[in-house]
């Protein structure tokens, strides 16, 4: 795998895709808030792996930095692009969710505390841990 620096662009997560995706549905959630356009997500018959009530945290969460989720009946799209603020979010007590917010804190303006959580419950201690060490913006 490379990965290098680029601009993003929105892309359109068709059914299927979202439907084999568990916590990745989350993360690339977060991730298309700093992306230019509309990224849609299309929904399933059956929720996504990681659970409808995870992705709806994630959306409020999104929504609440100041990211514009919009629904429309086979999903919701998200327009990213544009500059967020850090708030406070609540992951439900859900790690997968912590993981996201704190992917989305990365680039919103300010800071994101996130709530509802506890930093050594795994995978959010270790990832946390390394996402502090790339970028020293996270205290776990």
């Amino acid at each position: 795998i490379h990965v290098c620096w680029s601009a993003m662009d929105g892309v359109h997560i068709l059914p299927g895709q979202a439907e084999s995706m568990r916590t990745e549905l989350l993360l690339l959630a977060a991730a298309s808030a700093s992306a230019r356009g509309k990224t849609v997500i299309s929904d399933t018959v059956e929720p996504p792996g990681a659970g409808r009530e995870a992705f709806k945290l994630v959306a409020h969460g999104l929504e609440k930095c100041g990211v514009h989720i919009g629904d429309y009946t086979e999903g919701i799209v998200l327009s990213g692009g544009s500059e967020f603020k850090g708030c406070e979010l609540d992951s439900g007590g859900n790690p997968d969710v912590a993981c996201a917010f704190a992917l989305t804190g990365l680039t919103a303006a300010g800071e994101t505390v996130i709530n509802g959580c506890s930093g050594d419950v795994y995978p959010v201690g270790d990832v946390l841990r390394i996402i502090g060490e790339l970028s020293e913006k996270i205290i776990v």
